[in-house]
């Protein structure tokens, strides 16, 4: 690799979010190599959520028909789109003076399905030497039936073997690359080569996280602003679960535990969801929790007098109830303004920072809801109602492996008298809550059951805990800071750029289990699915 290279970053859009928020760490981790590349950017339109660095450091090229597609792609004007695509990048490419061989293509999210050109378009630039590093922060597979069933229609995609072939391309000149160890480890099962591979999980700051010995303790100037702001008694104390409130995020538990949070405590959630279907049902929780959850505090990062700091800083602890999550920033980030997190631990995601050495000890892994033979029996039928429901017009072949890999899911709840809170339907969540409110004996049942959660939350009100949050500060800085991202990217980087073999292109080497595998890998929960809001 010569002084002179070039890192192109593209992605559908760039406006405010998580994959937006990767690229802009990327970019200060790239910028601290030596020699650092050329950074591009690759967009159609939508850029504003590139912070000032980024615009500052990189040139931006706009692409037409490069953001999400604003309608079903029939197959037969695929091949048009493809074709635009190909010729409008290669002309970009070669306009900025780039070559297939001092240049790495670091295309974020291109088997989602928000553009289904992407996966064919990858494959095209591959097969004329271009090197790809394709960064998965989601899948299709995971949770987004939507998103699988306009890849199969635009793509005539007939059974498993064909998804895995058409969406995955493979080569000497593409790797892959994910945020976790658990992503990576489905990318390698389902046959791509362990050397293209790589983990490349986000850099972990505050803004203002200059000074490493953050109070452990409710910063006093801090939860006098939240007080004020919303409203609160003189003597409130403070839990926050930051993050937008969309679907995957599980309100309707992070309510159940608003209820649960110590008697002086009020629990705030930061944001609202833009998409008209996550809004209604954030709403639909806003409206509930005002009947059967008098703590909890809606739309806790809207107000002008408050930044997401101060939030940070005047709470004992942060909760988070999400079911699903690319990365997990809520995990570390407020450890660095010395906060503990108590959270429910999502299989694949928190065992990096466990192997890293962050102690999450005081998180959990369920919620058992203590039901009678018969309504147990008709939340696991309601359970598998939901994935029907979820991925009902795909075909046959596909369904099959979804279903399956849901019953593999439902399996360990099957002979208990309980079930996880997440797993219920929202409207038995519902149900639940409104019986939590009403039946003070039935809500001490349910608390029976996560007993070590609670006294995780006690424990935090009553006091810091001050050598587990140091502890975890130092970790994530040094395991998960800006200095070791750029070392892993350029690692990456390299070695793409050392491959001196003749372009081509390949199938992964277990093509015909892609799907089945990536699906049972991530839970099925059905908040997630929810479609439409059940009142």
């Amino acid at each position: 690799m010569n002084d002179d290279w070039n890192v192109v970053i593209l992605h559908c859009h760039f406006e405010r979010g998580g994959v937006t928020q990767v690229v802009c760490n990327h970019i200060r981790a790239i910028c601290s190599l030596s020699p650092a590349p050329s950074i591009h950017l690759v967009a159609e339109d939508r850029i504003s959520g590139l912070d000032d660095f980024a615009k500052a450091t990189c040139r931006v090229h706009r692409v037409d028909g490069f953001d999400y597609d604003d309608q079903v792609v029939s197959p037969s004007d695929l091949s048009a789109k493809v074709d635009a695509l190909v010729a409008s990048l290669k002309q970009m490419l070669q306009d900025a003076g780039m070559s297939p061989g001092n240049t790495v293509l670091h295309w974020h999210n291109h088997s989602l399905g928000k553009n289904v050109a992407a996966a064919d378009v990858i494959s095209r630039l591959a097969g004329e030497g271009w090197r790809f590093l394709l960064q998965i922060h989601d899948f299709a597979e995971d949770c987004r039936p939507g998103n699988v069933r306009r890849l199969i229609t635009s793509m005539e995609l007939e059974s498993p073997r064909h998804w895995g072939e058409r969406i995955y391309p493979c080569g000497p000149r593409i790797h892959y690359a994910s945020l976790t160890g658990g992503d990576a480890s489905v990318l390698r099962q389902i046959g791509i080569d362990n050397d293209r591979v790589h983990t490349l999980p986000n850099s972990v700051r505050l803004d203002d996280d200059s000074n490493q010995d953050v109070s452990v303790q409710s910063d006093p100037v801090a939860i006098q602003k939240v007080r004020a702001a919303m409203r609160l008694p003189s003597d409130a104390e403070w839990t926050l679960y930051p993050v937008r409130g969309i679907r995957r995020k599980n309100v309707g538990e992070w309510l159940l535990l608003s209820r649960w949070v110590p008697a002086n405590h009020y629990a705030g959630i930061t944001l609202s969801p833009a998409t008209p279907i996550e809004a209604e049902s954030y709403r639909r929780w806003r409206s509930l929790g005002r009947q059967v959850a008098p703590r909890a505090i809606f739309d806790a990062g809207l107000s002008d007098q408050i930044s997401f700091t101060d939030n940070l800083r005047a709470s004992r602890f942060v909760l988070s109830t999400s079911v699903a999550e690319g990365f997990g920033m809520v995990y570390l980030e407020p450890w660095l303004a010395g906060r503990r997190v108590l959270a429910r631990r999502i299989d694949g995601v928190v065992d990096d920072f466990r192997d890293a050495g962050v102690d999450l000890s005081g998180g959990y892994d369920a919620i058992p809801v203590p039901l009678d033979a018969p309504e147990h029996a008709k939340a696991l039928q309601q359970y598998q109602v939901a994935v029907d429901q979820a991925y009902a017009g795909l075909p046959a072949s596909f369904l099959v492996e979804a279903i399956a890999a849901a019953e593999v899911h439902l399996s360990p709840w099957e002979n208990t008298q309980t079930l996880d809170f997440a797993m219920l339907t929202p409207q038995h969540q519902i149900s639940i809550l409104r019986q939590c409110s009403d039946d003070v004996g039935f809500e001490a049942a349910c608390k029976e059951g996560s007993a070590p959660l609670l006294e995780a939350m006690k424990e935090s009100n009553s006091g810091p805990r001050e050598d587990q949050i140091r502890h975890n500060g130092e970790v994530i800085r040094n395991r998960f800071g800006l200095s070791a991202q750029a070392d892993r990217l350029l690692h990456a980087y390299r070695m793409l750029l050392s491959i001196d073999d003749p372009p081509s292109l390949e199938h992964p080497a277990s093509a015909s289990q892609a799907f089945g595998r990536i699906v049972q890998s991530h839970r099925f929960f059905p908040c997630r699915t929810e479609d439409p809001i059940a009142g």
